[in-house]
């Protein structure tokens, strides 16, 4: 959307990709079926972030996981975003002609007697 991107052009070159997204697709659904139909008998007390026997909150497990054992994750994550954003920053950044820019320096730099200036208005007349 910030790119000004044509769709049309995008759609018309998508149905050679369409037997590689039917491929994902059935992959995706026979682990779906994999899945559901599993005995369950994976030993789950090893995926449980909480120390046993300690009541503590949702949160709190969350935050122990990730700042503990998935520190580098989380800041690579971090570090992953903060490009992303700084790229989609420059890719809508353009140079339009004709549009006035704010110069700080000229509108710190003004006085009052730059800025003001009285006007004798006679009676009954507009300015």
């Amino acid at each position: 959307m910030m790119l000004d991107v044509d769709f049309a052009e995008l759609k018309r070159g998508t149905l050679r990709y369409w037997p590689f997204a039917i491929l994902v697709g059935v992959a995706f659904f026979a682990e779906l079926v994999l899945v559901a139909f599993s005995k369950g008998d994976v030993d789950t007390s090893k995926f449980d972030p909480s120390p046993g026997g300690v009541d503590i909150t949702n949160a709190e497990a969350i935050g122990r996981v990730m700042y503990t054992d998935n520190l580098l994750l989380f800041q690579l994550s971090g570090i992953l975003l903060l490009i992303a954003m700084i790229g989609a920053i420059v890719l809508t950044l353009r140079e339009r002609p004709g549009v006035r820019k704010q110069d700080i320096a000229k509108q710190t730099a003004r006085t009052r007697k730059d800025a003001v200036e009285a006007v004798d208005v006679s009676p009954g007349q507009g300015i």
